[in-house]
């Protein structure tokens, strides 16, 4: 089960949508970096579910926690080396906001980073046009992490 601050994060995030216009489901993913050893392999995989159109990414945002406890943030848009502003499609989409920082800092032991992802669901854009030129509405959306699914 989430932890409140981790259900604080995404419920924020997901309210906090900024001028993008959406019609497939929006989802947070916080991915910790033990020893802020971040060296960039997830950015093809990213650039692979962005170019297949599966996802657009609206907002990457990274924090990390000194070893004295220090919170340092920065946004993929602002990172000139590595392609990391090309993947953001909403720029200063504002999704992500000082509390969510510190919420997300607070998760992290001294000396880890995390990169916040924010993206929308582009594969469900031909289903909800499909419901709704059928007159019908989506009454219930969740997103259940694997790690409960397999409780």
């Amino acid at each position: 089960m989430r932890s409140v601050k981790q259900a604080n994060v995404s419920n924020h995030i997901t309210e906090n949508k900024g001028a993008h216009m959406s019609t497939g489901p929006i989802e947070v993913l916080v991915l910790g970096f033990p020893g802020n050893q971040f060296s960039g392999e997830i950015l093809p995989e990213l650039a692979n579910l962005v170019d297949s159109g599966q996802i657009a990414i609206l907002d990457l945002e990274f924090v990390a926690k000194t070893v004295d406890g220090d919170v340092v943030t920065l946004e993929a848009a602002d990172m000139e080396e590595g392609g990391w502003a090309e993947l953001t499609v909403v720029p200063d989409g504002d999704y992500v906001d000082n509390d969510d920082f510190q919420d997300v800092a607070d998760m992290l032991e001294p000396g880890n980073s995390a990169a916040v992802l924010v993206f929308e669901h582009l594969w469900v854009k031909n289903l909800v046009s499909a419901l709704a030129g059928a007159g019908g509405v989506l009454l219930f959306n969740a997103r259940i992490p694997a790690s409960e699914a397999l409780d």
